[in-house]
Order: C-alpha cells, then sequence, then structure tokens
C-alpha cells in the first residue's frame, strides 16, 4: 500500500543487472532491517519510533551514505522527540559500518534529515 505520508518509509536496494537477466534477487529489504536495527540501538531502544524517514545521500566505491530522520515518542504516545544520523553502509555487504551525528552528516556531506513526512 502506499502511503506517502505515513511517515513509515522503507529502504530496498536491488540489483540491476541482476534483474535485468532474471536471476534470483538477495532479499531487497536486507538493507532496511541493518539500518533499523542500528538505529533502535541508536536510540537505545527505549523510545517507540513514530516516523522513519531514510533518504540517499551519497554513493562512492563500495559505501552508501544515507540521511536517517524522524521522530520517537515514549510509548508510543506524549510529545516526539526529532532525531537525525548519517549512516553509512557498504554496498556490497549491506552493513552499517559508520553513523554520523546530524552536525557532521551536514559538514561532510552537506545533507540534513527529513524529521516528518
Amino acid at each position: 500500500m502506499n502511503e506517502p505520508l505515513s511517515g513509515s518509509n522503507q529502504l530496498l536496494m536491488f540489483d540491476v543487472k541482476s534483474l535485468s537477466e532474471g536471476k534470483q534477487l538477495q532479499s531487497p529489504g536486507r538493507i532496511d532491517e541493518a539500518v533499523k536495527h542500528v538505529l533502535s540501538k541508536q536510540l537505545e531502544g527505549k523510545r517507540h519510533i513514530v516516523s522513519y524517514l531514510p533518504r540517499f545521500v551519497s554513493w562512492k566505491d563500495s559505501s552508501l551514505v544515507l540521511a536517517v530522520g524522524g521522530a520517537t515518542s515514549p510509548e508510543g504516545d506524549g510529545p516526539m522527540t526529532p532525531y537525525c544520523f548519517g549512516l553509512l553502509v557498504n554496498n556490497s555487504t549491506l552493513q552499517v559500518q559508520g553513523i554520523l551525528p546530524a552536525g557532521e552528516l551536514k559538514t561532510r556531506f552537506g545533507a540534513d534529515c527529513q524529521i516528518s513526512p
């Protein structure tokens, strides 16, 4: 279901060559699972993620840079607190290799996070 303003996006990564050759693909949502796992750890798992808005920033060699922003709240209701991180992802293993605070994401890549849909 397409819900562009739901605040709950999903990262998917496809191998275009494999698609064009009709080959079986790895799970395209694997990158999303890795990012959400690291995000949950970074947010200390104590808050409910109300919105999750990842976006592509850069791709160089085997590294992807993502800006992951959104908001959390205690127990899924109450006041929302924004979050913003830059995540460095190895595009071969689809594992998160590093986390950047919002300021460093802005300084190094000129990127900001989307906080609300």
